[in-house]
Parts: C-alpha cells; structure tokens; sequence
C-alpha cells in the first residue's frame, strides 16, 4: 500500500529515520542462506490491491521457497482499480517466468460505507508510477476473485494460507457466501491496523485528527470485522511492527546496486518512482514485511491480543482491545537488519551471485 503521511510531518519523520538508519549497515551482503525454505510448504492465495509495496510483496512471495502462490486476487476498494491491478499482476507473472496462476478481482466498493484511497493515489497505482512492463498473452480468470478464492479452498488437498495486503474486502465477501470454507483455511496473514502505535489516516488525507485507523482497515472495516470473527487463526502486522522496516533512501540504493535479477531491477525502479515521496519519510515496508514474516516468522516478535474492530462512525477502522473480542497473534516488532538482509537477498535468488 502507498500510503503518504501529511508533508510536515513527514519531514520530522524523515529527521528521525536518518538518525535511525546511523546504526544500519550500508548495505546487506548478497548470502542466499539467508533465506530458509519455508517447511512445511504452504499453499498461498495473495491478496493485493497492487501499489507499489504490493507489487514488492507479491515478488517476494513468489521468489521464497517452499511457497507456492496458487491465486492472485486483486482488492479493487484498494488503490488500483480492476482492470489495471489484473494487467499488472499478469505482466508480473511474465517478469517471474511464473508459471499460470489465475488473477481475479472483486468488487470496487466496501461492504459497508464509502470510505476510498485518494484519487491521486489510485491515479498513481493504475498508472504503474509511470513504470512499464512488457505486454502479456496472459489472460485473468473468468471467476470474480470470491469464487477463485472459493474454488482454491475447496479444491486444495491442504489448508490454505491467505495473505492480505490491501483491504480485506475480498476474503469476507468468500466468507459471507459460505462460512464453511474457514475450516480449510490455516492461516491469515493480514497487514493493517494500529494497536498500539498511531493510525496513518491522517487528517490531511481524510479529516481525521488525530490519526487513529491504518488505511487498510478504514476503507471497509466490515470486512474486517467479518474475517476477524471467522475462527481463522489471523496473524495481523499491523503499524506497530512496520514501524520498524521504514523504506529509506539507503535500503533504495542498495537494492538498486543489487539488481541483476528482473525481480530485484523492478523492485528497484518501484522504489526509485517513489524517492521523492520517501525522503519525506512515513513509508513502510507495510507489505513486504506481511510476506516477509509469512516466509520467517522469526523476524517478528508477536503478542496474542485480544481485538475488535470499529466499524461506523469517526473511529471506523479503528482497531483496539476489548475483552469481547477476538484473540489475534499480533507482530508488535520486526528485525530491521534481518528483515533488509532477507528481502535483498530474496530478490537476488537465481542470481550467479
């Protein structure tokens, strides 16, 4: 997810990061080992509203071992819109050499409300940040992206992991037309909300003062809710763990001198469309974490919490403690150079180096 903060805060921000990134070395060095095949393997669907973070997301979960990605599905209440987000997530497949994974998208508005990205912003995702990538003989499923979801649990012989990186509009769709196929699904792994730390929908952005709902979350808060009472076992990374992966112009310029795989030169320019916004600071490796700890969860320290989530009014979005609500694992802290080390690493697999 793309998600600028408001210009003033963002330039104490960036003061901060820089001080942060003193301790930080210059760059990871290239060591595959780092990154362990995931075991058992997991069967995957992603789930993305295709911003720029999403796009990183989705290479790492197609570059770890041990992680078969069996469904894209394109959150269109997210930044990009349908048909957009399909060509891109098709385009790269191709850029992976992938072999055929079906790509769906669902509806473009939340179950409830009118909560929506800012214009711009979807602007910006539709466009691909004025990126291009190769035309593709792909061609999406014919399925809406709650039936693919339906027919790959259902058909799948193990349970499957979900991964959400945008709204989770899509998942409690699939859940709202039939409860039963929580049972075959291991795991969510969800990247939104704020516990403890600050919400990002800042007032700027929305006319929210002081910020209290992550974006993700306050788009349909519903959907949220839906999935969070599922019984599906939900590891939530929210605010409070990406605080500690902010993108930074030194990790840019280190993937930018380890670019020789197509995945890690496209992650590369990604980052690089968007220097200009992350030197302001208040960016994240929101969703590169969420895959990043689905690969190893031993980058994050996790706390089980007890939650729910608002879903009218002005606190809508929010996610607090309740002891009326439901338990999630919580990623409260990320490794940063673990986390930057895997992430170079996993983008520079296949490789000579």
């Amino acid at each position: 997810m793309m998600k600028p903060i408001s210009r003033t805060f963002g330039v104490i921000l960036a003061a901060l990061t820089l001080a942060a990134c003193g301790n930080q070395a210059a760059c990871p060095a290239i060591d595959p080992s780092v990154v362990a095949e995931v075991s058992p393997g997991k069967h995957v669907i992603a789930d993305l509203d295709m911003a720029h973070e999403d796009m990183i997301a989705l290479t790492v979960l197609l570059q770890t071992p041990g992680i078969t990605v069996d469904a894209i599905t394109i959150s269109g209440t997210g930044e990009v819109h349908c048909e957009a987000g399909i060509d891109h997530a098709l385009q790269i497949l191709d850029l992976h050499d992938a072999p055929d994974i079906p790509v769906a998208c669902g509806r473009e508005t939340p179950l409830s409300g009118s909560h929506e990205f800012p214009a711009e912003w979807r602007a910006n995702a539709d466009n691909l940040y004025g990126l291009s990538l190769p035309e593709t003989s792909r061609a999406p499923s014919t399925m809406t992206a709650p039936d693919l979801i339906a027919q790959v649990v259902t058909d799948s012989a193990q349970p499957v992991t979900l991964v959400a990186v945008g709204p989770l509009t899509n998942f409690a769709d699939t859940l709202q037309n039939d409860p039963s196929l929580a049972g075959n699904i291991e795991a969510l792994y969800t990247m939104g909300g704020a516990v403890d730390a600050p919400g990002n929908v800042d007032q700027t952005d929305a006319g929210i003062d002081p910020p209290i709902s992550e974006w993700n979350y306050y788009i349909d808060p519903l959907a949220v809710q839906i999935v969070l009472e599922s019984g599906i076992p939900i590891t939530m990374v929210p605010l409070d763990a990406t605080k500690d992966v902010p993108i930074t112009t030194e990790i840019v310029n280190c993937t930018g001198k380890n670019r020789e795989t197509p995945e890690a030169d496209f992650t590369y320019q990604l980052l690089d469309a968007t220097r200009e916004l992350i030197s302001f600071g208040g960016f994240e490796f929101w969703d590169t974490a969420t895959a990043s700890v689905l690969g190893d969860a031993s980058l994050a320290t996790f706390e089980t919490r007890t939650l729910v989530v608002d879903i009218e009014g002005d606190e809508a979005g929010r996610t607090r403690e309740d002891a009326s609500g439901v338990e999630v694992r919580v990623a409260v802290g990320i490794d940063r150079a673990r986390f930057e080390a895997r992430l170079v690493n996993v983008l520079m697999l296949g490789s000579d180096q």
